[in-house]
């Protein structure tokens, strides 16, 4: 049982302890002490065997949605044979229980046994990486989540013959890579001369070209050509004024067509481009080769045929009518150079797929060594059986789990009934002239809400509190496995502000539903506690009217200091008689801010909290004893305040200001006198504002006063209440 909280730190609450819980207990307070706060932190410290009803309660159970569907969840209550039925369930249930913890327990073990197999399987790897320099042989799959499974496909692995000799992989790696660059290199370079054509070359060579009388060199050709294309000018496209990118003047498309397309189309300025273009490929090959063979001596002889062949070139360029023949040694020298670099090319070629034969053959031999390593493993035979027949055990608890289940589903099925609610339900609503009843929808899955005349209803057609009443009958009986059997998984009731939102004669029933709860717990000899909250008055003294001594109910007050700050103390019996304690809780919180020392009250400068409990302590003085509606804001009371309260007409001025400074700092600007305050009052303001209130309070109704603040007024509070009730006596 729950005896008592230590260090609650949750919302307003700041390291509270509160020690000494009964069975049974009851908690007043104000809106905003701290109720909920307090309900749902209990809640929290055992949800698996908590129930709580809050407003969250009733949002879950009475959702308001725009559904046409008017289905609302309920409660299956057992009746008859279906108690006999329940117990039947619960033995299943007891041993699917046993059977989870026998699984829970052998997968524990399989957990250990799949790591150390593992851990096994990891070891043998990586020791054969280490003896042949083998980084290409992974894991098998899955093997941390499988290890047996991955350990039979190392098993599959074939069995050693022999022990072949063995280079380092890692050196043959090496190779491989340098090999496949320089094959690659090679590739290209063999592509780029076999695009070297000697018959082509050669008949440029031998053409005669005569230069145009425009001398336009290759360089101004080439010019054109460009700017012919920026411009976009065709030969035969529209007439066109267009204005150059360069000089920026205008010229007609036309114009510039009709000159240079024929000098661009001549015969000289295609050669001369031809040429150009054989002359970048040339020099393009040559400087691959000069990047990747420096001083490789075959690429250095195709370098040096390349430039001889690339300087005929420029002969050529530069005397377009001389006849240039190519000399044979440099064709023969050309061809010599190019057989090398083929024969080279495929010899490496050749020694590349040799390593990848050795590699593979490495590796092959590899896997085979370590399937043989595990198999001489005899932890490792071992892990693999224990892990094969704890999980065989598993499949077939689990077997026999799901047959249990399947019978539970098919008693509920067979044995479910929602009357036994329904007719509790119906029974309530009309005891209390409510115009709701309950149906079962035609799937009995829940239950239908209908006028009494019949009229289908939707939960959003429901009142606030006709939704609350329902929702505490869910609660009231969701707890129970019978109509009077609360369930053996309940340790922890909660009930937060059961009546918010009902009227006295539905207050008046829940509350009764309540004191009936409060009999059967108590009646309960196993750990089982009830917390009730509330901020009514009324019904704090109406739950567990019958236990005026505590007996059976402890009763607490959830209050705030003066920092805004949550506390919770047992209320003595003498206190519990007063039945006013809404406004005696106010008067406390309120004197005992008066009270503090100046220093605290500007250290803390929380004044602001206390004006708007100072205006209801007034407000409801002068309203229950002298019938003073509004007394502070409405400008025609102040002078009857004046007289009822015997306030000595020089004190008149402090009076009205005292007013203004707790009506301006509670619900707005004060309507005493019509003003609008235009001064902001800090704590210390305020605190005498509240002074002055109770010392005329006290000066009217000492007895009162005295009730109210009770054991509070020691020796030092008496007299400081004395000094503040002398100000104002005439």
């Amino acid at each position: 049982m729950l005896t008592s909280l230590v260090d609650i730190n949750s919302k307003s609450f700041n390291h509270a302890n509160i020690n000494n819980f009964r069975k049974i207990n009851c908690f007043f307070g104000t809106n905003g002490a701290g109720k909920s706060a307090l309900a749902n932190y209990i809640f929290d410290n055992d949800r698996d065997h908590s129930i709580c009803f809050d407003t969250k309660f009733v949002e879950n159970n009475m959702l308001v949605t725009d559904s046409n569907d008017s289905v609302v969840t309920g409660v299956k209550l057992k009746v008859g044979k279906q108690v006999d039925d329940q117990k039947k369930i619960n033995s299943l249930n007891s041993q699917i229980s046993d059977f989870e913890k026998s699984i829970n327990d052998k997968n524990q073990k399989l957990f250990q046994f799949k790591n150390n197999l593992y851990s096994i399987l990891k070891m043998q790897l990586q020791e054969a990486r280490n003896q042949f320099q083998v980084n290409n042989i992974h894991q098998k799959p899955n093997a941390k989540e499988n290890p047996v499974q991955a350990l039979n496909k190392w098993l599959q692995e074939p069995e050693l013959t022999t022990k072949v000799e063995l280079n380092n992989v890692s050196d043959i790696n090496k190779q491989i890579d340098h090999l496949q660059v320089n094959i690659n290199l090679q590739k290209t370079i063999l592509v780029k001369i076999s695009e070297i054509n000697f018959k082509e070359l050669q008949k440029d060579l031998e053409t005669v070209i005569v230069k145009p009388n425009s001398k336009i060199s290759q360089v101004l050709l080439s010019w054109i050509n460009k700017g012919i294309e920026l411009h976009k000018i065709t030969e035969n496209g529209p007439v066109e004024t267009k204005k150059c990118l360069f000089c920026g003047n205008t010229f007609n498309s036309e114009d510039v067509a009709s000159k240079y397309f024929p000098l661009l189309k001549s015969e000289y300025s295609k050669w001369i481009n031809r040429c150009s273009d054989k002359m970048k490929e040339l020099s393009s090959l040559i400087d691959d080769l000069t990047k990747n063979y420096p001083s490789e001596e075959k690429y250095l002889k195709v370098k040096d045929i390349l430039k001889r062949i690339n300087k005929l070139l420029e002969e050529k360029v530069q005397n377009t009518e001389e006849l240039i023949q190519i000399p044979e040694t440099l064709k023969s020298d050309f061809n010599s150079i190019v057989l090398k670099i083929r024969e080279s090319f495929e010899q490496n070629n050749d020694k590349f797929n040799d390593l990848q034969k050795i590699k593979q053959r490495i590796e092959n031999y590899t896997k085979s060594w370590i399937g043989q390593k595990l198999r001489e493993n005899r932890a490792c035979v071992e892990l693999k059986e224990n892990i094969t027949n704890l999980e065989s055990e598993n499949k077939n608890d689990n077997s026999e789990i799901e047959k249990m289940r399947k019978q539970i589903a098919s008693i509920k099925a067979s044995q479910s009934n929602l009357m036994p609610f329904l007719s509790l339900c119906n029974h309530k609503f009309e005891s209390i002239g409510l115009r709701l009843k309950l149906e079962i929808d035609p799937n009995e899955t829940g239950y239908l809400i209908k006028e009494i005349n019949n009229e289908p209803l939707h939960v959003s057609d429901l009142s606030e509190g006709e939704r609350r009443i329902l929702a505490f009958m869910i609660f009231f009986y969701e707890m129970r496995n019978t109509k009077e059997d609360i369930k053996q998984d309940t340790k922890i009731i909660i009930i937060d502000d059961p009546i918010t939102s009902l009227d006295a004669e539905n207050s008046y029933e829940i509350v009764e539903m309540i004191n009936q709860l409060i009999r059967e717990v108590q009646g309960v000899k196993r750990d089982i506690q009830l917390f009730i909250f509330t901020n009514s008055s009324r019904a704090f003294h109406d739950i567990g009217y019958f236990d005026l001594k505590q007996s059976v109910i402890k009763r607490w007050v959830i209050n705030k200091d003066e920092k805004g700050l949550s506390y919770v103390k047992h209320l003595e019996n003498n206190e519990y008689f007063n039945r006013s304690d809404y406004y005696k809780q106010i008067f406390n919180e309120v004197a005992n801010f008066a009270f503090l020392s100046r220093s605290k009250v500007e250290s803390q400068n929380n004044g602001l909290l206390y004006c708007n409990k100072a205006r209801i302590l007034i407000e409801s003085h002068a309203y229950s004893n002298y019938n003073i509606a509004n007394a502070t804001s409405a400008t025609a009371n102040f002078s009857t305040l004046m007289e009822v309260y015997n306030i000595p007409s020089e004190k008149n001025d402090i009076f009205r200001k005292d007013l203004d400074i707790i009506n301006g700092n509670s619900h707005g600007s004060s309507n005493v006198d019509n003003l609008i305050l235009e001064e902001n009052y800090d704590a210390v303001s305020i605190q005498r504002a509240i002074r002055d209130i109770i010392g005329i309070l006290n000066c009217k109704d000492s007895e009162h006063v005295g009730c109210m603040l009770g054991s509070m007024l020691d020796k030092n509070k008496s007299g400081l209440l004395k000094g503040w009730s002398d100000k104002w006596k005439k």
